[in-house]
């Protein structure tokens, strides 16, 4: 019997880098796939499933949107489902795009705010910060997060990703979310067991962030595994420990995806558990 029937696969820096496969990714997903279903999470909070599936067939990784989930995604799910209308959000129009797609009004007025999502914006400006304090300052709306990621993979390194945003958002308005819809948070759980078809057995998460793929770990239950890849934003003098505070410690330390198909083998002593 196979150690797992189900593997979670960060994408940004676990698979790819920018627009380019990392080493052995296409072969982790097959091996991965020839013992269950496969799902592909990732904080991205502006690209649809579709969109993020069609750069993963780019690089040579089959992917469905079905089986996709981004922080955008979730987001949206999470404002729609328990959040005030309309929403003012503090990102970019992918964001906008994502919450009409499930029918979410949004709103150009600060002041009109039922909730302000923040999020990832490469043309934030001092305005945008002052647009968010009156809403803040007018209303008691409700505040989201689409991720905490404070630094994401770019071509030439590594630059600000949402959490950079929802930190300056989170400091002129005084508080702090009320929610953060992507990982490691119970939303982007359940929308993975979406993907997944089903709650699984015996799942592993695979990503390159502690305290959001690592951390995602631990959300869905004791039977899930975590995998720390050292090839995206941790470098191995970053891996956590096991304590009060931080992160929780991965299950496995490998240097890239192209190590996983020996952590998936049927026998535990081929894996290599650090």
């Amino acid at each position: 019997m196979s150690r797992y029937d189900a593997v979670v696969f960060d994408v940004d820096g676990t698979l790819v880098w920018g627009e380019s496969a990392i080493d052995g990714a296409v072969e982790a997903v097959a091996a991965a796939r020839e013992r269950g279903p496969v799902a592909f999470v990732s904080n991205n909070p502006t690209a649809a499933p579709a969109e993020y599936a069609d750069r993963l067939s780019r690089v040579g990784v089959d992917a469905e949107p079905s089986a996709v989930v981004t922080a955008g995604s979730v987001t949206a799910r999470v404002v729609a489902d328990g959040h005030p209308e309309p929403v003012y959000v503090v990102g970019e129009a992918g964001l906008v795009a994502r919450l009409h797609d499930r029918g979410v009004r949004t709103t150009e007025t600060p002041a009109a705010a039922g909730t302000v999502v923040a999020s990832i914006d490469r043309s934030l400006e001092y305005g945008d910060l002052a647009a968010a304090l009156r809403a803040f300052e007018v209303g008691d709306p409700a505040f989201v997060g689409t991720d905490p990621d404070p630094v994401i993979p770019g071509e030439d390194g590594l630059v600000p990703g949402s959490g950079a945003v929802v930190d300056a958002v989170a400091s002129v308005a005084g508080r702090r979310p009320d929610a953060m819809a992507g990982k490691p948070s119970r939303a982007a759980w359940a929308a993975t067991v979406a993907a997944l078809g089903g709650e699984p057995t015996r799942a592993l998460v695979v990503g390159d962030r502690p305290g959001t793929d690592v951390a995602l770990g631990p959300r869905a239950g004791p039977d899930v595994e975590t995998a720390l890849v050292l090839s995206g934003v941790t470098d191995a003098g970053d891996v956590p420990e096991d304590g009060p505070d931080g992160p929780p410690a991965p299950d496995h330390v490998v240097d890239s995806v192209a190590e996983l198909p020996a952590l998936l083998a049927d026998e535990a002593d081929e894996s290599p558990n650090l």
